[in-house]
This record gives C-alpha cells, structure tokens and sequence, in this order.
C-alpha cells in the first residue's frame, strides 16, 4: 500500500516562523489533530497511566512538536489544512493542567480561535479531563466546540488504581457528573468516552458499563491497548488483548449504539484508534 501523500499544510509556516508540522497533524485524510499542551501534571513515574507517552515525542528531534500551542498558531495551521488538504474535521486534546479546570479553558480559548479562522462548518472535537468545575464544558460549547470526549478508559477502580494511579484519584463521580453535564450542554451522542480492552477486565463487565452508558446518550468507544514504546506497559512487556477478545466486546458494543440510535454525532471521531 503506497504512504498517503505529505499534506500541504506541513510545508508552511506561522507568521512567527514555526512549522505546521509542529503544531497540527493529519493522521489521515479529512482529520487534523493537535495536542495542544504536550505535558501532563500525572506524567511522574508513581502517577502516570501505563499506556501514557505523551511526554516522549518532546525533545526528541529538534524540529518536533511544540510543548504548548499557541490559540493563534493553531488557528493558522488548522485554517491551512482546510484550505490546501481539505480537512473536514478537528480533534484537540491536552495534557492534564494543575487547575481545577484539567485544561479546558485552554482549550476552549483554542477553540475559539480556530473558529474565527475557519467559521462554523467544520466540526471540532476536544478531549480532556473532567473539569471540577462544569462550567468550563459550557465554555467550550460557547467557544464552538461540536463534541467532547472525557475518557476514563476503565469503569473498575480496582483496574484504574493499576493503570491509572494518578487519574483514578478523580472519582468516577466526577466523571458520571461531568457526562452528565456534557450530555445536556452538547447533546446526545456527542459526549464520547474511551473503555480499554485489555486491563485485565471482564468482557461482560465491559459490556455492561457500555450499555449504561449508551443508555444515557455517552457514546463509549472500545479501544485494544497496544502498548507503544516510551510507555510504561511497553517496558513491563504487556502485550495486546487477544483478537476473539475484541471482537467479542466489539460487536456487543456496536449492537448497543445501533439500538440507541447513536451513530456518532458531528465532530465525534469517526473511529478509534489502538491506544498506547
């Protein structure tokens, strides 16, 4: 199969100098994405998640991904992508901040941005943290945000103190409160969250934390854990989940979307990727 094409946009430059390619990539065609601040506060060795690397890409080349995107030069870039690569579609993501907010004011300030550089047509999608404060999502909706993903990546706490030392101090009440709110400020189907296969749960477990979740208008998203080098997984030598695994879960999940009617709204990711 022949490599796509190297998108237009990654030759260009902001009016300060910087690349694209620096802020914004296109992992495939119609999509750019950005992690607009590339550190995360749980990135020590106690309290990151195991399958995290999001660290790891900085400082690795000298021309390679920005620490912290600048509103103005995502805008730039995002409106590049539209113009010569044709992007139909925008997924912002962050690292988790210190603030009560995990980073989503920022983000709704990136948003707002890329909106006025762009206008409406073009759905955005952000992903971050629950915020302890809700009305940061009400902010992000007001800034042109189309969808939200709040991942907790497992609805076991005994698997997420494991997995997730530093992130499971944030109880899955935060979370339930947080797509909740999200479901009422953004609508249904466009509150998505991330369940990993592969931590050791119980496929009928798994299955069944998805159905309460469709059940209220949460579009859950099944993801294989393939551990990535840089991650902690990776050098622990965790391996994948077996293929009849994911199946399994798959299929069950992708009859319960179909009987609730949730098909992924503007701006949801039109599929997700292995983690790692």
């Amino acid at each position: 199969m022949a490599a796509p094409p190297r998108p237009r946009f990654y030759d260009l430059t902001t009016a300060d100098g910087t690349p694209y390619h620096r802020i914004a990539r296109m992992p495939e065609a119609g999509l750019v994405t950005s992690t607009v601040v590339q550190t995360c506060v749980r990135y020590a060795e106690a309290e990151r998640c195991r399958f995290c690397a999001i660290q790891e890409a900085l400082g690795v080349v000298p021309d390679g991904t920005l620490p912290v995107k600048r509103p103005d030069q995502l805008a730039e870039a995002v409106h590049a992508a539209v113009r010569l690569d044709g992007v139909r579609q925008v997924s912002l993501t962050t690292g988790t901040g210190a603030g009560p907010d995990r980073g989503a004011r920022y983000l709704a300030r990136c948003v707002r941005a890329i909106r006025a550089a762009i206008g409406p047509a073009v759905p955005v999608q952000v992903t971050c943290e629950p915020p302890a404060d809700l009305a940061a999502l009400g902010l992000l909706r007001a800034a042109g945000t189309t969808a939200i993903g709040l991942n907790v990546e497992s609805l076991d706490d005994r698997l997420r103190r494991r997995w997730l030392p530093g992130k499971a101090r944030v109880p899955l009440a935060q979370y339930e409160a947080a797509w909740e709110h999200g479901v009422r400020v953004f609508g249904r189907d466009h509150v998505s969250t991330c369940l990993l296969i592969g931590l050791g749960e119980r496929p009928e477990d798994l299955i069944e934390g998805a159905r309460r979740l469709v059940a209220r208008g949460i579009h859950p998203f099944v993801v294989p854990l393939r551990p990535t080098p840089g991650t902690i997984a990776y050098r622990d030598g965790l391996t994948g989940p077996p293929p009849e695994r994911v199946a399994l879960i798959t299929r069950a999940v992708d009859a319960l979307l179909a009987a609730h009617g949730l098909a992924g709204g503007a701006g949801m990711p039109r599929r997700a990727a292995a983690v790692g």
